[in-house]
Parts: structure tokens; sequence; C-alpha cells
């Protein structure tokens, strides 16, 4: 626009990247909306998988649990084969803590420990010590063991 008046667009790799700094800054809602916008204007680039899986920690991390999981879930059925997979395990179990819905938690994170996702091993060590820990929990965070 030769009046200075124009909006230039931002290319797909400018919209992820600037959702994934605000992610980094801690700024969750605001890296979620972009997540949200590159996924909406690119929903078939190879990067959605990743999209949802910041969407899902941005919710977790602003205690949205059940939108969170609604992202891991989403990654799971349609990112079956991804390697992230073992990570959106792992964080879809600690929004099930977050839920106080612990016997699901445990399976998640039983997944990430025993199953043959390929975690890392401080991964598969996080996920068999917070199983030890819910197992000893009173009720205090799981309500579900009421």
């Amino acid at each position: 626009d030769s009046a200075g008046g124009g909006v230039k667009s931002k290319t797909k790799e400018e919209l992820f990247d600037d959702a994934y700094k605000l992610f980094e800054a801690g700024k969750y809602a605001e890296s979620k909306a972009g997540f949200a916008a590159f996924k909406s204007q690119y929903p078939n680039d190879k990067q959605v998988a990743y999209a949802l899986y910041f969407m899902g920690v941005a919710d977790h991390e602003l205690g949205n649990y059940w939108d969170a999981l609604q992202y891991f879930s989403e990654f799971a059925d349609v990112y079956w084969n991804d390697p992230w997979l073992a990570y959106v395990y792992y964080w879809a179990g600690s929004a099930y803590v977050g839920l106080g819905e612990c016997g699901y938690a445990t399976q998640l994170f039983e997944v990430v420990a025993y199953g043959d996702l390929g975690a890392p091993k401080e991964w598969v060590d996080s996920a068999k010590a917070t199983i030890d820990w819910l197992s000893g929990d009173d009720g205090t965070t799981c309500s579900s063991w009421d």
C-alpha cells in the first residue's frame, strides 16, 4: 500500500514463531491465541500437531485442565504416530492430576513410563516418580480416590 495504511500478513512461519515466543515468555493466553490463529489459517500444515501441543500446555499452565485435555486428545487422535506423543500423554496425565482424576492420570503416566513411545529417560523417570507419588496420595490431591 503506497499510502502506508496496508497491513502485511504474517507468513505461517512468522505466525507460528510469534506464538512460540509468547509461549516461551510465559504469556500463555496470548500464545494459545497465536497458535489457534495458526491452526485456523493453516489447518493442514505439519506444524498443527505442535500448535495443538503448545495450546494444551498453555491451557494446562493456566489451570484450564479440561481445555488442555481437548487439545491433547485431538493431538493423540490425529497424530498418534508422532514422536511427541509421549509428551502429550505426560501433560495429559498432569492435567488429570489437576482435576483430581488420578486413575486416568496414572494410566497416562504408565504409558509414558512403560510404553514404547521413545520418551527420554528424564520423562520416564518423572512419570514413574509421579505414579509413586499418586499411589501414596490420601485423597488430598486425588479426589477420585474417595
